[in-house]
């Protein structure tokens, strides 16, 4: 259910939100190998690790893009716009915050935990997938629904460490202006 002025938070088992954007018919500016997702959860009722639990994405057949915000193995286990999982950090001990996936080019990505560089990939981009994005699961919401709270999505192009940084000291300045963070 959504909560004013704190965010959205599935029920990890049936539901989710769909934004009806579709990220292959309506990229510009979420470009196949200049893009960026983020999403900030405040709130899960089970801050445990789980490699299933995929928070914001569209996902078509095996391309797309998935952002989980922690992954067994202490890492975050997430894609943009290419096919398979990417394991970024080593040492993400909670689901809550800012989390950023960041496609540079057709083999570069890098993650982000609030305004920290948490590590790069190298996998090849493909095609936008052309689903709706959803929050609170991925692929119209019949995968990896979850039960974390979204205060914040977004999605556009590629962002540097100066943007991410200011993407994240703005997100959360405002979080807890409205006591959402």
């Amino acid at each position: 259910p959504f909560t004013a002025s704190r965010g959205f938070a599935g029920n990890g088992s049936t539901s989710y939100l769909d934004t009806g954007w579709d990220g292959g018919t309506n990229g510009s500016p979420f470009a196949q190998n200049s893009a960026h997702a983020s999403v900030y959860v405040n709130a899960t009722a089970s801050d445990t690790e789980d490699s299933n639990r995929l928070v914001f994405g569209g996902l078509a057949g095996v391309g797309g893009t998935t952002v989980g915000t922690w992954r067994s193995y202490d890492s975050l286990g997430s894609r943009i716009n290419n096919t398979s999982i990417i394991s970024y950090g080593s040492t993400i001990t909670t689901r809550l915050g800012l989390t950023t996936l960041v496609r540079t080019s057709s083999t570069a990505t890098r993650a982000y935990r609030g305004a920290t560089s948490i590590g790069t990939g190298t996998p090849t981009s493909v095609a936008r997938a052309t689903t709706d994005f959803t929050i609170g699961g991925v692929s119209g919401g019949t995968a990896s629904l979850t039960d974390e709270r979204v205060a914040f999505a977004s999605l556009g192009s590629e962002m540097d460490a100066t943007q991410m940084s200011n993407l994240s000291s703005r997100v959360t300045t405002f979080l807890t202006a409205i006591g959402a963070n």
